[in-house]
């Protein structure tokens, strides 16, 4: 956790891959969770507990990334009615209010394939448009998403090396080709790509 939050003060460019929570019913419980125990992957026994990153760690250290990107489920939610606390009040809210000038996250829990095939298109789209704004980057990548066909799927997987069976996302990359044989678009679904948004300053 000390390391996170040491990375999160000093770093200027940050991409976290990772589980996220927020909590209507407790606020302050939010946050995003560094390890744990997933139905998706086969983690050692050493590695089976939950390391959360709450909200409020964030409020007692300045945060100078000029991009956050949260790969984590609804990280970028936020509550306005939260009497007697800061507003808004969220994953993303709280890293901006700390200092982030633009975080990019996500509206609801995400596939964690679908959320590194955006983020693949996020930094081509990116790298290609130097001055494009962040909100129509995200544009960008969320269209390629939903667009990506089966064999750019293969593509990004073999240049990831995702066909590995020791790989976290090889079954995932089996579970979505599987399920995307017929429509041949595996992230068409408006669940898969729709979810991500940009919170902050759009401006590179």
């Amino acid at each position: 956790m000390f390391d996170a939050l040491q990375h999160l003060a000093h770093s200027q460019h940050v991409h976290l891959a990772t589980h996220g929570h927020f909590s209507w019913a407790n606020l302050l419980s939010s946050g995003l969770i560094l390890r744990g125990k997933s139905d998706e992957i086969d983690l050692k026994p050493e590695e089976q507990f939950k390391m959360t990153l709450p909200l409020w760690t964030w409020t007692h250290l300045p945060v100078r990334a000029g991009l956050v990107v949260l790969l984590a489920g609804e990280s970028n939610l936020n509550e306005q009615d939260t009497e007697g606390l800061l507003t808004p009040i969220g994953i993303g809210a709280s890293l901006a209010a700390a200092g982030a000038k633009t975080v990019v996250g996500t509206l609801w829990p995400c596939d964690g394939l679908a959320a590194l095939c955006f983020s693949y298109y996020l930094y081509h789209v990116a790298e290609e448009n130097p001055k494009m704004p962040w909100h129509q980057v995200v544009a960008r990548a969320r269209l390629a998403l939903r667009e990506m066909q089966q064999a750019d799927l293969q593509a990004v997987a073999k240049e990831f090396n995702l066909e590995d069976i020791d790989d976290l996302c090889h079954k995932l990359l089996e579970s979505r080709v599987a399920r995307a044989r017929l429509s041949k678009q595996p992230f068409n679904k408006f669940s898969d790509w729709a979810g991500f948004v940009v919170l902050g300053n759009v401006q590179r």
